[in-house]
């Protein structure tokens, strides 16, 4: 069970996942004060909607795929705000290795002009 992509090997529980994006969202906005989950029951998410990254946040955790216009945004962006997530905090350990992983499937979705699917 879990989350699993159309291209590479990351995979992440579908709990991960989310406080994977809720970390990436908290680098974009120190800010931050309510997680990401609750910021899609009350729409605050949509703040958010002007940066490179709101194609991968705006979809469901165990579902849904980015195109590759949207892949055009999202890896250089993800790829910077991977390299934010603070280094120290030991619960991102695996989620950043999985987002490395991730990313080189975008990358590979990208250059084969093809559908990165969350499944």
């Amino acid at each position: 069970m879990g989350l699993d992509f159309s291209h590479g090997t990351a995979h992440f529980s579908h709990h991960g996942f989310a406080e994977f994006r809720d970390a990436l969202v908290k680098v974009i906005d120190p800010d931050k004060k309510q997680h990401l989950y609750y910021m899609y029951l009350d729409g605050t998410f949509r703040k958010y909607k002007n940066d490179p990254l709101f194609p991968f946040i705006d979809h469901a955790d165990n579902e849904g795929m980015l195109t590759p216009a949207e892949l055009t945004k999202v890896i250089p962006r993800l790829k910077e705000l991977l390299k934010k997530l603070d280094p120290e905090d030991e619960r991102f350990v695996s989620h950043r290795e999985q987002g490395k992983e991730m990313l080189r499937g975008m990358r590979k979705a990208y250059r084969n002009n093809e559908d990165f699917v969350f499944c």
